[in-house]
């Protein structure tokens, strides 16, 4: 769609799915994640605005071997450099792998950039090669809130009841408002 209005124009139907675009450095071509009818496996395809087929650039063979958790979903593409972040074990990283010009195709190994434990996403790139990115650190906790359930007011104030780095949610309280149960994955396992 142009920025300044106007019909939405299809690239390729022929995929069953696809997500997470982003735009070549030239502007001349859109990458995106997607798969194919068929039961093909998802890949990063590139699509050219001047036409012809979508190109797999080979993504999910090469980042299979890395037991990355999940397909990454976040990418900037710069010079020869393809920019992704991916979880892999307890934390999320951005990593680093080449991309042939030419071919479109991944080549050689994926690099980890950044070893922080936070959920390092949102990669971006300046010309001069600066890379800004985000660090996200989430806690979630569970809360308790006195309420007239009668007259659907509030009777007090707001009791934060969990203070763990893991992720505590679906609380479930007995009738009798004197037992609690919640998921949690304290042990290591969500």
């Amino acid at each position: 769609v142009p920025t300044d209005g106007g019909a939405p124009q299809g690239l390729h139907s022929e995929f069953l799915e696809a997500a997470f675009p982003f735009w070549s450095a030239d502007g001349k071509s859109l990458f995106f994640a997607g798969r194919q009818a068929g039961g093909s496996q998802p890949d990063l395809w590139v699509a050219s605005f001047s036409g012809g087929p979508a190109v797999s650039t080979g993504a999910y063979t090469l980042l299979k071997k890395y037991k990355f958790s999940s397909f990454p979903r976040e990418y900037e593409y710069r010079g020869n450099r393809l920019l992704f972040s991916a979880p892999q074990g307890d934390s999320t990283n951005l990593w680093a792998a080449e991309l042939d010009p030419k071919s479109l195709k991944l080549s050689g190994e994926a690099r980890r950039l950044t070893f922080g434990t936070a959920e390092e996403c949102q990669p971006s790139v300046a010309s001069s090669g600066a890379l800004a990115f985000a660090a996200l650190n989430a806690n979630v906790d569970i809360w308790s809130l006195p309420m007239d359930t009668v007259q659907g007011s509030v009777r007090g104030s707001l009791d934060r009841l969990t203070r763990h780095a893991a992720v505590d949610h679906s609380p479930s309280i007995s009738v009798d408002g004197g037992k609690m149960t919640f998921l949690t994955n304290r042990s290591g396992k969500s």
